[in-house]
């Protein structure tokens, strides 16, 4: 999702591809077509339609979660186990990072360009804090095995450095609208523009200057380290009616931060992510020059979930973080070291003649740096308590939780697809693939002012995986009445249980006294 930029008076607006992801609750799906569509009588069949679509795509759902915690557990287990080897943990880790990106595909996940966190770096929204990546201290060695294990997921997802040493992605989008005078970003702004034009333009002139003699490219020429693929990339084709989501960008630049709006209060907006998974896993720091190194295997693996981060924000939410001092800080610290080293200095050659004074004056001069530094020690905390706050405030879960979190998302997503195919070509099928996904895309719409690309042929291909949909010579889909999706879905769920000693012919006689019992609408 590479954001596409359009800007008027008010702003720009960021545009984006319609997800994949259904936000509407589960229930609203279904009370929406029991009261707009079926008859008064089958709503009680409807409605046990509906629980038990959902316990099978959850049944279907804990096989996967069982597999993950048992892939986890062999990660996370100590040296001294007797039954786990450097062997089996590299198998357990590739196990789970399939498990991972499989059930993020299904969970209607996308994952981020690395555009977009090159953009977060260099754009600021409520925290402005100089912050960078510092991707040496991230370990690629279990990635960079489990691209060489399954290429494919190498081509799936996008190019960049972050694939390489951590999993990034996204679901959801929303804007978030913050409302303050904000003076201290405003002064930030005003030294960092100051700064730039006494300071850092003329270097840079002398600089390209400089480069252009000696024949050098300008810096930026090369192609960009990812390229500008998009939110999308391979992991997903989007076929849909609607046209882009345009969300609302309004910076603090935009806004106005000069003298006359110094001290107005002003209103900044900011497209957000509504779901963001992080997977990464730290070098120790005696092993961050050495990747491939056995202690790095050896790490545990980290997965973190946050919600409503702002995009140019996002780079609070990494790990590894570098972080700089703002302009105004760095003002306020050179100034105070010139203005007092000089004083000293001065002292200091006036002192020469006398012993006493001339230590002393040292003495003074080496207290005034600890002041200097211990101040600006204080500012790095204070911006450290403001990420802290930060993450905090935007944390949903960690590790295997978030497994488990995600796991049960896919359940939802994959019923509330079924659900709404099952029931557009119940109330107004026969239909065609593309007549069901203009429909469904335009009811989601209608009933509930979303803008999704629903994926028609995954919940066809769901709906025939049921047993509750077929397709004719004309290309036209048809599904079974609702008595009869009852009884399959029934059939099924009981299938689940069988005892292993059943026979054959057991299984047949249970599965026919279970539809003989089941009453006729």
């Amino acid at each position: 999702m590479e954001a596409q930029t359009t800007s008027n008076d008010s702003g720009t607006f960021e545009c984006f591809e319609p997800e994949h992801y259904i936000p509407v609750p589960l229930t609203g799906i279904s009370r929406v077509v029991c009261t707009g569509a079926l008859g008064s009588g089958q709503s009680h069949q409807w409605t046990s339609f509906c629980r038990i679509l959902k316990a099978v795509y959850a049944h279907e759902v804990w096989s996967e979660s069982e597999r993950a915690k048992g892939a986890w557990s062999v990660i996370h287990a100590s040296n001294d186990h007797w039954w786990c080897d450097r062997s089996q943990r590299d198998e357990a880790m590739d196990t789970f990072l399939d498990i991972f990106l499989q059930t993020l595909k299904r969970a209607n996940f996308r994952p981020i360009p690395y555009s977009v966190i090159k953009q977060a770096e260099r754009d600021d929204f409520l925290y402005m804090l100089p912050l960078r990546v510092d991707w040496s201290k991230l370990d690629d060695s279990y990635l960079r095995r489990f691209y060489e294990r399954h290429p494919e997921w190498r081509h799936v997802l996008p190019p960049g450095r972050h694939t390489e040493h951590m999993l990034i992605f996204v679901r959801g989008l929303g804007e978030e609208t913050a409302e303050g005078r904000f003076l201290l970003q405003k002064i930030d702004l005003l030294v960092g523009d100051v700064l730039d034009l006494v300071v850092f333009d003329p270097f840079r002139v002398v600089a390209a200057l400089c480069r252009r003699f000696l024949g050098r490219s300008e810096p930026g020429s090369e192609k960009s380290e990812g390229g500008d693929d998009g939110l999308v990339h391979a992991w997903s084709q989007y076929r849909t009616i609607h046209s882009q989501v345009r969300q609302r960008r309004v910076t603090l630049r935009q806004a106005g931060y000069g003298l006359r709006n110094l001290f107005r209060v002003t209103q900044i907006t900011e497209p957000t992510f509504k779901e963001v998974v992080l997977l990464y896993r730290l070098c120790p720091p005696e092993h961050r020059k050495k990747q491939g190194d056995e202690e790095c295997s050896c790490t545990p693996l980290q997965i973190r979930a946050y919600r409503d981060i702002p995009i140019s924000d996002l780079e609070v939410i990494f790990p590894a973080k570098k972080m700089s001092m703002k302009p105004l800080d760095v003002v306020k610290l050179a100034v105070t070291a010139l203005v007092g080293a000089g004083i000293l200095i001065m002292r200091l050659l006036t002192a020469v003649l006398n012993p006493a004074v001339f230590f002393g004056t040292l003495i003074s001069l080496a207290g005034y740096g600890s002041k200097v530094f211990f101040q600006f020690k204080v500012s790095r905390d204070r911006y450290l308590l403001l990420v802290t706050d930060a993450l905090y405030s935007k944390h949903r879960d960690n590790d295997l939780g978030v497994i488990l979190y995600l796991l049960d998302s896919v359940a939802e997503q994959e019923c509330k697809e079924a659900l709404l195919a099952y029931a557009l070509l119940l109330t107004e099928g026969p239909l065609r693939e593309s007549e069901l996904d203009a429909r469904a895309e335009r009811l989601l719409y209608d009933r509930f002012g979303v803008r999704v690309d629903f994926e028609s042929d995954d919940a066809l291909r769901k709906l025939v995986d049921l047993g509750l949909a077929r397709q004719d010579e004309d290309a036209l889909w048809h599904v079974v009445p609702l008595d009869e999706a009852l009884r399959i879905l029934n059939d099924r769920w009981d299938d689940y249980f069988l005892h292993p000693s059943e026979t054959a012919e057991e299984a047949t006689r249970v599965s026919g006294n279970r539809a003989a019992r089941t009453p006729e609408p």
